[in-house]
C-alpha cells in the first residue's frame, strides 16, 4: 500500500524542534493539571489508599507506554495511532480513531486549562483593575487563546515556550517533593484504606488522566 503523503517522518519534526524541545513536550504532557488537581479528589474518595491507586494507574500506563513506544518505533510517522489503524484496518476505522483521539484531547485540554485558571485565580484579586471581572473561566479561556497563538506561530516557538513552562513546573515539583518529604504526618496514613477498598478501582480510573 502506498504511503499517504500527508504524513511526515517524526524525525523531521524532531530536527525542527530539537531533542530538548521534544523531551519537554513529552514531559509537559505528563505534568498537567491532573497532578495538581486530582490528588485532592482522590484522597477525598480513598483516603491514603489513593497512594495505591496511583501505583496501579502507573503500572497500567507503563503497559500503554510500552505499546506506544513499539508503535512509534515500527511506524515512525506523525499521526500516531491513527496512522497505524488506518493502515491496518482501513480509513473508516482510522477516521473513528482519529476523531476519538481529537475529542479526548479536547476534553483533556479543557480540564487542564480549567485547573490552570483555578490556580491562577488565587493569585489575581477578584476586584482588579480590569474592566471584566477576573475568574477561573476567563483565565482558562485567555490561556487557551495564548497557547493556540503560540502553536500557530510555529513549532520552534512552541518548543521554546514549552521549555520555559516545563522548567517552572519541574522547579515547583522539586520544592513540593523536597518540602513534603521532611514534613510527612504519619497519622494521615492510618487507617490506610479509610473508606474501604471499594473506591480503589474508581479512583484509579479517575487519576489515570494524570499520566
Amino acid at each position: 500500500m502506498a504511503e499517504n503523503s500527508d504524513f511526515v517522518d517524526t524525525g523531521e519534526m524532531v530536527k525542527e524542534l530539537g531533542l530538548k524541545e521534544t523531551l519537554t513536550i513529552g514531559i509537559g504532557t505528563m505534568i498537567g493539571a491532573g497532578i495538581f488537581v486530582l490528588p485532592r479528589l482522590a484522597i477525598s474518595q480513598a483516603g491514603a489508599g489513593a497512594i495505591a491507586a496511583y501505583v496501579f494507574a502507573g503500572l497500567l500506563c507503563m503497559i500503554t507506554a510500552a505499546s506506544t513506544a513499539e508503535l512509534a518505533t515500527g511506524m515512525p510517522k506523525s499521526g500516531g495511532a491513527y496512522f497505524f489503524i488506518s493502515r491496518s484496518m482501513g480509513s473508516f476505522m482510522g477516521t473513528i480513531s482519529g476523531v476519538t483521539v481529537w475529542l479526548s484531547l479536547t476534553f483533556a485540554v479543557a480540564f487542564y486549562l480549567r485547573g490552570f485558571g483555578e490556580y491562577l485565580a488565587y493569585l489575581i484579586p477578584a476586584e482588579s483593575i480590569f474592566i471584566v471581572p477576573i475568574n477561573a473561566t476567563l483565565l482558562a479561556l485567555l490561556a487557551g487563546i495564548f497557547f493556540t497563538y503560540v502553536n500557530y506561530i510555529g513549532a520552534k516557538e512552541t518548543g521554546k515556550t514549552q521549555n520555559i513552562i516545563v522548567g517552572i513546573l519541574l522547579f515547583i515539583l522539586a520544592i513540593y517533593v523536597g518540602w513534603g518529604s521532611v514534613n510527612i504526618d504519619s497519622s494521615n496514613l492510618s487507617p490506610f484504606f479509610r473508606y474501604g477498598r471499594g473506591p480503589l478501582l474508581s479512583v484509579t480510573a479517575m487519576i489515570f488522566v494524570s499520566f
